[in-house]
């Protein structure tokens, strides 16, 4: 496999399970990395309930080069924590992966390719079977995202695309899954892996619907606005139908054209009204800014680029020049 040296690749991880096997998994990673990169870094980040498990394995973790551990919060979602990574990462080319995926994926492939055409290249499950289409189309159809079950959590994005993604408060999304009206070229490649959702696929699941509602409530309160304006005109039509029959009918229940009105006009009030503000809300929402915030509460690294790099940034000579007297 051909060396990149011209640029520096950051692999970044979120811890999902057990460490200990997680450990040895990024030992694997960086001995990859060893043979195919002059220049690399590896971001694990950890919840701050592990600091024990960091401490028990700090020989082991000493061991790894490249490795940066960023210590967030035990309350920082998944996909949270994979934005916090991305942004701590310093790489010209950074590939966000899973521990499951990372052993399928080529993720090598997926940077050099990313750095060379910049890109963003995201893995596509070839196997997957546990698909829910309808479910997948609603959360498609209600977001402003591609929603695949297909597409893997691998993805590499170049330095230049990575600003702009997390200059945005969607970026635990963009970080997962494709933006219908993205300027970003986003390209698929293929990956076999087998379907298993445990407790923790599941947990990861509903984090992730959780992040697509949040991140698209503009369009739901938009939605909500559309829908309280129908239900308005709708009430309005039937306080004209209640005037219609008082001129037109002589046996009406009496008390019944009142309570008719009374409950148009209530009606068509409180719709106008929750529309209007739901319109105002999805305004704010759609100006604000997020971020990680005051997540990351430690970091610890084991950084060294250049001790086996000898080449120099000067022109030597074998010329001496005298100093004139």
């Amino acid at each position: 496999m051909s060396k990149l040296p011209e640029y520096l690749a950051s692999f970044c991880l979120a811890q999902e399970s057990d460490f200990g096997a997680e450990v040895d998994a990024i030992c694997a990673l960086d001995q990859l990395c060893g043979q195919s990169l002059q220049y690399w870094e590896i971001v694990y980040v950890v919840g701050e309930y592990h600091r024990l498990g960091i401490q028990a394995l700090a020989g082991k973790l000493a061991t790894i080069k490249n490795l940066r551990i960023v210590i967030v919060r035990d309350a920082t979602s998944y996909y949270r924590r994979r934005v916090i990574a991305a942004s701590e990462a310093i790489g010209d080319v950074i590939v966000l992966t899973a521990f499951n995926e990372m052993s399928k994926a080529d993720i090598i492939a997926f940077a050099k390719e990313a750095m060379a055409d910049n890109r963003i290249v995201i893995g596509r499950n070839m196997e997957s079977r546990w698909l829910f289409p309808t479910f997948h189309w609603i959360l498609g159809l209600i977001s402003r995202y591609r929603v695949d079950a297909r597409d893997l959590k691998t993805i590499a994005v170049p330095r230049n695309r990575l600003v702009g993604i997390l200059a945005r408060p969607t970026a635990a999304i963009d970080l997962r899954f494709e933006p219908k009206r993205g300027i970003d070229p986003y390209v698929r490649r293929p990956v076999r892996l087998s379907n298993s959702v445990g407790e923790a696929g599941l947990k990861r699941r509903l984090e992730l619907l959780v992040e697509i509602i949040s991140t698209s409530a503009a369009r739901f309160l938009a939605a909500y606005a559309f829908a309280s304006l129908i239900v308005s005109i709708i009430s309005a039509c039937y306080g004209v139908y209640a005037v219609a029959v008082i001129f037109t009918l002589d046996n009406i229940q009496p008390g019944w054209f009142s309570t008719a009105i009374a409950q148009s006009g209530s009606v068509t009030f409180l719709a106008l009204g929750l529309a209007v503000i739901a319109l105002g809300i999805a305004n704010i929402v759609d100006r604000m800014d997020g971020g990680p915030h005051d997540a990351i509460i430690d970091e610890i690294g084991n950084i060294s680029f250049y001790e086996r790099v000898h080449d120099l940034n000067v022109e030597i000579t074998s010329r001496v020049h005298k100093v004139a007297e």
